[in-house]
């Protein structure tokens, strides 16, 4: 992730919100339950209460932060996926007289171990989107539907592969 588009998808401070959150519950429900056991609960209700309560919102913060870690993971593994590809067909284009495959399925087994899945949409969304020019040395692929989100933002067609540009970055970043 050299490039500065991508390198942003990388929510590294939202961890530390999802983690704090997780332990403030833990620590709220071992607490009450702790009460009840020593039977001081009617002495200690009140931190108990305020603590299965901070635990909650810890929990209402953590439940988007992780839903979107875990969109821009699946989002930067079909970017692997698409690379990949690319990858796979420029191998191809140098050992077979500079063009490229006339579909993706001729990478596999000599160039790719086995065909990429989209992680979110659990199938091949990229052979029909692959395009091969075989005189200009040129092809583009994408994941086709609207599979990947970006700060809530749907992305249609999208991780995507240009001739001459290679790796699109997400839009507005």
């Amino acid at each position: 992730m050299s490039d500065p588009g991508w390198a942003a998808l990388n929510p590294e401070g939202w961890r530390v919100i999802v983690v704090g959150a997780w332990v403030a519950a833990c620590v709220a429900l071992a607490l009450g339950l702790a009460l009840l056991g020593l039977g001081a609960w009617k002495r200690w209700r009140k931190v108990a209460l305020g603590g299965a309560l901070l635990a909650l919102v810890g929990a209402g913060i953590a439940w988007p932060a992780a839903a979107e870690r875990r969109a821009t993971d699946d989002l930067l593994a079909c970017r692997r996926n698409v690379e990949d590809l690319a990858g796979g067909a420029r191998a191809f284009a140098d050992g077979n007289r500079g063009g490229p495959p006339r579909r993706l399925g001729l990478l596999v087994p000599f160039y790719l171990a086995r065909m990429r899945t989209c992680p979110v949409a659990a199938t091949d969304t990229y052979s029909s989107t692959y395009a091969a020019n075989q005189h200009a040395d040129a092809f583009t692929v994408y994941c086709r539907g609207s599979w990947h989100r970006v700060g809530g933002q749907r992305l249609s067609d999208f991780p995507r592969w240009l001739p001459g540009e290679g790796l699109v970055p997400p839009p507005g970043r």
